[in-house]
């Protein structure tokens, strides 16, 4: 078992890490903005909170709406390409 000092000097750890830091104070800036602009367009506190917690539901679904979607994607195309690859065939053999 590694202790967290062998994990902090691992570089593939630090990368990880790093990235995973800069994408969480990104969407924390995200949101911030965001809230900001609606502040000052609405005046209103109702409307800005609800701006911050939209970058939560994002952040909370997105994973799980992306991590859904490959499979639709992926079986459209290889239809589309074996549709192809079939027609090409054909055409070929005439």
């Amino acid at each position: 078992m590694r202790t967290y000092r062998e994990l902090c000097r691992s570089p593939e750890f630090l990368a990880l890490f790093g990235g995973s830091s800069a994408q969480v104070a990104a969407t924390t800036l995200t949101g911030i903005a965001l809230a900001t602009l609606v502040d000052d367009r609405t005046d209103s506190p109702l409307l800005s909170a609800l701006a911050v917690a939209s970058i939560a539901v994002t952040v909370a679904l997105g994973p799980g709406l992306r991590l859904s979607e490959p499979g639709r994607t992926d079986r459209a195309t290889q239809h589309r390409v074996g549709s192809q690859t079939a027609r090409q065939k054909e055409s070929i053999n005439g």
